[in-house]
């Protein structure tokens, strides 16, 4: 008896330890109201949700080897194999059964999947009601709440489903038995979980012989480890084109924000009282629904101080068209001076349209939204509910993010992803708009890692995000195939990701999973072609653009590797339109045709004849005539070079027409029409262009350039014969080609005649400034001494070897120098072969160049000239 005691005992105490687990974990997934969950009605005011609940692992995580073989990507929390294959039946004996309170979402998740199953194996699946087949196999979808049967299957074969279990976005897989029919349960805790739970059991669907479709049997339960994942987007109708809305739903993303006005100000949210297209944004807001899509509304608030009734007008349209949240940006606009009594009037008004808590949203001002801790935050959470608001931070989310907003007093920070960083592509730069194409077609970027984003975070930087953040998104431009499956597998399961796995999976969905692998090779190919190739970054011609060789030797190489990407490309082109499990126009249009436009133009920039290289030379040859003070000649050998360059220049035009910036203003043609025909324009100095520029050496403002003048009235001693002051160089004759500010400038003593080339000129090889001053040369014994100041600095980038400054007698070079290397004060030059008494000595400083250079900006500054004697023969 005592033993049956015992065990009795020792039973209820497990019963009680079990009950209580499971009652403090139905206290913790209780914690904070419940997610938002698109209905087919109108939708509620949402509740906030300051952190999703998560359900906590009730199975030990998959073993590496079951990781491994799992299809579904990412792969769920708990996976478990029965050992078994099943095989999906065709239409006569299958079909797609929800609920007859089935919501919008859900709806959708059943046309999702029996589009998925069309598309893949040419199939058609029925989708009825529960209640209205009698199908051997039934795919039944759907939430216990409406969904009778899947309900009663849930109790009677004890299968953990409800809202709270798995929780926020989850969902279950389960192959059972019911009444003499198979069924493949696919249960959402809400309709966002069935949305992915078909998807997940799409992904275990494989052909087989004889046109056979099958299956694994097994068990799956899966949550997301981040609740909210999402994309925002400078243009609201990014969002509404075909397979956009789907490609968000495929990477699990559930919320989006709408914005849209004139720059500079749309991609920062609607304008405060502006005009808004209801139409559109109700369509767009219908399709995020539809998908169990959660919809901030996001008005620029960076001036709306100043008329904060218009921001209300605007949150109060955009709310009556469905929003579900607000979104209050400042970003790179700023906040204003009054930002505390703004948000606190807006949040005030947002509470009485029953939207709070994580359904604000907020980008900080530049300044403050790179990191949680700064002023600005530490203000801001000071109002009343907006401590609670989704703040969007730049930084890596880390256990340092999430302490400075802690410390700061902030409840949910997130995590703004800046990425892909757009590297250089052969039709696409990192900078701004992203497209070089004509015909606004979009260009190929291969997949991309988050590390190729703000801060390079690699993936073991991220593992533990889930710890510290529980929203994430990304803002560019990319393929929504791409990038939101890229971000979207990592942030359902950053702990375990792979990115290996993930470029399969992201592959195989868009070409077909037979062709995933050919999509890899074509990718890592084209990564290794870009560095044989100079790119466009700034779009400068002759610099950048367009794409050309680096080094002209590497050309079979690269020839032959691009025959390998064309190689690579027919196969994707032949096999991934029957393939692929997206629309095949939108694999066409997004996919196929951007990667045939990127290797037509690899191939392009690797054949095609530019000027750059010949204008390098000709540049040569001129430099070395003007420097050795031969212009007429230098000249002549411009115009005869340049007159073949226009010609290459030309053609190279025509074979380039499909690009941006190749025609027009500030074009590759207008370019080099300008470059090769600027050498004749030579300005001479009068009084209206000395005095233009004068105007323009103020405008400068040059600053700092006392200590070049320190020495200016100490000369070298010994009395002067004659002597000619600054001004004086301004008296006498000056020629020059190009920009060349210049004028009298003083620092506490004697002035000296500053000449400046600027650093935003074009570098050109043929600008040239002179300026000649006259001095009498008396009778004298001995030798005959030329001092002169010159005081130069090189600023910004200075090319060595580029730039000169010459001092000439006549025909005669007496000093020379490299711009690129400063100097301080006077000259002291041996002239006496260069002199006749009762003569004059015609003194001319030059600056020249050797070969074009951008960005290296020249200060010289010309003092008083004096000729003085020497009764011995040294040179000082």
């Amino acid at each position: 008896m005592r033993l049956v005691a015992a065990a009795l005992g020792a039973a209820l105490l497990v019963i009680v330890i079990l009950a209580g687990t499971r009652l403090y974990q139905a206290i913790e997934r209780s914690r904070g109201p419940e997610p938002y969950v698109a209905q087919p009605a109108p939708p509620a005011a949402p509740k906030p949700v300051p952190q999703a609940p998560r359900s906590p692992d009730p199975a030990p995580a998959p073993t590496v080897e079951t990781w491994r073989s799992c299809p579904i990507v990412p792969v769920p929390k708990v996976y478990t194999e029965r050992g078994q294959v099943g095989e999906l039946l065709g239409s006569a004996a299958a079909a797609i059964v929800v609920g007859t309170t089935a919501t919008e979402p859900e709806r959708y998740a059943a046309e999702r999947l029996q589009a998925r199953i069309l598309r893949r194996f040419q199939r058609t699946l029925p989708i009825v009601s529960e209640g209205d087949t009698r199908a051997r196999q039934i795919l039944l979808l759907g939430q216990r709440a409406t969904n009778g049967r899947l309900d009663r299957l849930c109790r009677e074969k004890n299968l953990d489903l409800s809202a709270s279990s798995p929780g926020h976005d989850g969902f279950i897989l389960e192959v059972l038995e019911d009444e003499g029919r198979q069924i493949i349960l696919i249960g959402g805790s809400d309709p966002r979980g069935v949305i992915y739970g078909q998807d997940a059991f799409c992904d275990l669907l494989r052909p087989a012989e004889g046109q056979r479709v099958v299956f694994p049997i097994v068990s799956v339960r899966d949550w997301p480890s981040i609740a909210w994942r999402g994309r925002p987007y400078p243009d609201l109708r990014r969002h509404a084109l075909p397979g956009v809305f789907d490609a968000y739903a495929r990477a699990r993303f559930n919320f989006i924000d709408l914005r849209d006005a004139p720059r500079p100000r749309g991609q920062f949210g609607f304008a405060p009282g502006a005009a808004l297209d209801r139409q559109e944004i109700g369509e767009a807001i219908t399709q995020a629904h539809r998908r169990g899509i959660f919809v901030y509304g996001t008005v620029s608030c960076s001036q709306a101080d100043q008329e904060p009734e218009k921001a209300e007008r605007t949150f109060s349209e955009l709310r009556e068209l469905g929003a579900d949240g607000f979104w209050l940006d400042f970003n790179d606009l700023g906040a204003p001076a009054g930002a505390p009594v703004l948000v606190e009037r807006l949040l005030r008004f947002a509470r009485g349209l029953g939207v709070e808590g994580r359904c604000i949203a907020t980008t900080p001002p530049i300044g403050a939204y790179e990191r949680p801790a700064t002023d600005y935050a530490r203000r801001m959470a000071q109002v009343p509910g907006f401590d609670t608001a989704t703040w969007f931070f730049t930084c890596v989310p880390n256990r340092a993010m999430a302490e400075a907003a802690r410390e700061v007093g902030l409840k949910c920070p997130a995590w703004w992803h800046n990425w892909p960083s757009w590297d250089q592509g052969f039709l696409s730069k990192d900078e701004g708009y992203p497209y070089l194409r004509a015909d606004d077609r979009p260009a190929y970027v291969e997949l991309r890692p988050l590390s190729a984003g703000w801060h390079s975070p690699s993936y073991d930087d991220l593992r533990d995000a889930a710890q510290y953040t529980n929203t994430v998104m990304f803002w560019r431009y990319f393929a929504e195939e791409y990038a939101a499956g890229v971000m979207g597998i990592w942030a359902w399961h950053p702990e375990r990701h792979d990115w290996g796995r993930t470029r399969e999976a992201v592959y195989g969905y868009v070409f077909g999973p037979p062709m995933a692998t050919t999509a890899r090779e074509f990718d890592d190919a084209l990564a290794e072609l870009k560095p044989y190739f100079i790119l466009p970054r700034a779009m400068l011609p002759g610099i950048d653009w367009p794409p050309r060789l680096k080094d002209p030797a590497a050309q079979p190489q690269v020839l032959r590797l691009l025959g390998q990407i064309d190689a690579l490309l027919a196969k994707l082109e032949a096999g991934a339109p029957d393939a692929t499990l997206i629309p095949p126009a939108r694999l066409h249009e997004c996919y196929l045709e951007p990667m045939r436009a990127t290797v037509q133009t690899a191939r392009l920039a690797a054949t095609l004849e530019l000027p750059d290289r010949g204008y390098a030379e000709l540049e040569r040859r001129v430099g070395e005539l003007l420097v050795a003070d031969k212009t007429i000649e230098a000249e002549q050998t411009f115009r005869a070079g340049a007159e073949k360059l226009a010609a290459v220049a030309a053609r190279a035009a025509q074979a380039l027409t499909g690009l941006l910036y190749i025609q027009g203003e500030n074009s590759f043609s207008s370019f080099w029409q300008r470059k090769l025909s600027g050498f004749g324009e030579v300005t001479q100095g009068d009084d209206a262009t000395r005095k233009k520029a004068e105007d323009t050496l103020k405008g400068l403002g040059l600053r700092d350039y006392a200590p070049l003048l320190d020495s200016l009235g100490q000369p070298p001693g010994g009395p002067a014969l004659a002597e000619r002051g600054a001004a004086d160089w301004l008296r006498g004759t000056q020629a020059w080609c190009g920009p060349w500010p210049m004028g009298l400038v003083a620092s506490d003593g004697p002035q000296a005649l500053a000449v400046v080339y600027p650093f935003g000129a074009t570098g050109e090889v043929y600008h040239r400034f002179e300026a000649s001053i006259g001095l009498p040369v008396p009778t004298f014994q001995g030798r005959l001494v030329l001092d002169a100041f010159l005081s130069s600095r090189a600023v910004a980038e200075p090319a060595p070897g580029v730039r000169l400054l010459q001092l000439w007698a006549g025909d005669r070079l007496l000093w020379e120098r490299d711009a690129a290397e400063p100097r301080t004060g006077w000259l002291s030059l041996d002239v006496t072969d260069a002199a006749r008494a009762g003569e004059r000595l015609n003194l001319r400083f030059r600056v020249v160049n050797r070969r074009g250079a951008r960005r290296f900006e020249v200060n010289a500054f010309l003092g008083p000239v004096r000729l003085r004697a020497l009764a011995d023969r040294r040179q000082k």
